[in-house]
């Protein structure tokens, strides 16, 4: 065992107002306000010369290449290898997007339009790799310590409102001898949507995970660092949110949901996660000594097959007929509608509840239609990629395990991780090192909707996949650690 050394600090990376911010397809107008600031913030652990770098970031994610862009200046700057480099975006749906390929806005506006900003993109670069370096060199003798809480009655798999959560809380304490500042991390697996979409006025904000940390922050006092690691969260949502489930058979929709969205909601949440992981970090005993070890394993994901031309052309009519009739006063009845239509009714009825039900849930089906029969356009020209080449990533620090994963995994394959772990204790860091969107469960795809049909762009193979990527990865890390 070898003497730990632990040294943290924290960047704004606040984008300019007039962004587009990622999450909520209806909104079709950028950000002009600030709700709260953004920040990453970095935690470098070092035992026996060997280092790691854990970085977390107020954003919905970020692509794989510019995560190598980060490692390579961190490794540059302070000869870090790039293997030990592990960034987790909390998945905040009022951060910027960050993804580069032009989307379909599905608001008023329409049309396909790049919406990043290059220049605030090359600036986030060096601001997530400097927080690492100025952590590394503010390195400093420290203990470390973790503990397990339990947050219940706050989320929802939102497939299923009975369906599993994990309502695990993690919690990493960091205390250098110094005492002049503390390092409090947190993993829990929720959904950032606890603010709704300001339809009307998108706001920058880190949801529920920004205000959670400054409640950490105020309550550790002065020199602490709150910082937050989401988990397998991609059907795991706040309150009572749900896509699909029980069937609500004719009526009003929307008296399926008790909660509207807003800022109270996040930092409600935000406070009750504060709470619990205080308690847990009070009770926590660091260890001064331990080894690290990193490990990062190739993960090949199969792109599924998608319908045909002709048969996404067959979806754009249907769609079209719908809401023709619709906007002719005709009412639907329930028994009409297909799986897909109920589905866009469930997300107006969730976060919308200035629209009509009736007359908006055919308008978003049209437009994911529209969007659906582009993106099969699109693969037919495609070079013939048919692999998504990513990782999975693993970091330990003694007994203590944090896997990486690089999407929206699905809660169940996160808690299957967390079994088949060879360290006493394993945290699933989702929406780390990459950006490929969902990752569901074998069982999901024959139900579709939101987090299959679209949205995700793997085959049913993909969570076995993971289960034994992630499992060797931290199996190498268990061999490296001795």
């Amino acid at each position: 065992m070898e003497q730990l050394k632990a040294g943290m600090a924290q960047v704004n990376i606040t984008p300019p107002p007039g962004v587009f911010l990622a999450g909520y397809r209806l909104r079709d107008t950028p950000a002009w306000r600030i709700q709260d600031e953004l920040r990453a913030t970095a935690l470098v652990v070092e035992a026996a010369g060997k280092r790691a770098v854990l970085i977390s970031a107020d954003l919905a994610g970020l692509p794989l290449r510019r995560v190598e862009a980060v490692r390579a200046e961190i490794s540059r700057q302070t000869g870090i290898s790039p293997d030990g480099v592990m960034i987790s975006c909390s998945h905040t749906h009022s951060g910027p997007q960050t993804r580069e390929r032009p989307h379909l806005i599905l608001g008023t506006g329409g049309g396909w339009i790049k919406q990043t900003h290059d220049a605030y993109l090359k600036t986030l670069e060096e601001k997530l790799a400097g927080a690492a370096i100025m952590a590394c060199k503010g390195l400093e003798p420290a203990g470390i310590g973790t503990g397990r809480g339990e947050l219940r009655g706050c989320v929802i798999n939102r497939r299923h409102p009975d369906g599993v959560t994990d309502p695990e809380v993690s919690v990493v304490r960091v205390e250098p001898r110094s005492g002049r500042w503390h390092g409090i991390l947190v993993n829990f697996a929720c959904h950032p949507t606890s603010m709704g979409p300001h339809e009307g006025e998108p706001v920058i904000s880190p949801d529920y995970p920004g205000h959670m940390a400054r409640y950490l922050e105020a309550m550790g006092g002065p020199g602490t660092y709150g910082m937050f690691a989401n988990g397998a969260a991609g059907n795991v949502a706040p309150w009572d949110f749900h896509f699909m489930g029980d069937d609500l058979g004719e009526g009003d929709i929307r008296k399926a949901y008790t909660h509207t969205y807003s800022l109270d909601d996040s930092r409600m949440l935000g406070r009750l996660l504060a709470l619990e992981a205080m308690k847990v970090w009070a009770q926590i005993r660091v260890q001064d000594q331990a080894r690290i070890a990193f490990a990062r394993q190739p993960l090949s994901l199969r792109v599924r097959t998608w319908p045909s031309v002709e048969e996404a052309v067959q979806e754009v009519e249907r769609c079209k007929a719908v809401l023709a009739r619709v906007q002719a006063g005709e009412k639907i009845a329930r028994v009409q509608k297909t799986r897909q239509d109920i589905l866009y009714e469930r997300q107006i009825a969730c976060f919308y509840p200035d629209l009509a039900v009736d007359d908006w849930g055919p308008i978003i089906g049209l437009k994911y239609a529209e969007e659906g029969l582009q993106f099969v356009q699109e693969r037919e020209k495609d070079s013939g990629r048919r692999v998504i080449e990513t990782e999975v990533h693993a970091v330990s620090i003694g007994d203590t395990a944090c896997v990486g994963i690089p999407g929206e995994l699905f809660v169940e394959i996160g808690l299957a991780v967390k079994r088949a772990s060879p360290f006493s204790h394993t945290m699933v860091f989702g929406y780390s090192n990459d950006s490929v969107g969902y990752l569901p469960t074998r069982e999901a795809f024959p139900e579709g909707g939101y987090g299959v049909t679209w949205a995700s762009r793997v085959t049913e193979e993909a969570e076995g996949q993971i289960c034994v990527a992630s499992t060797r990865a931290l199996e190498r890390c268990r061999e490296d650690r001795g």
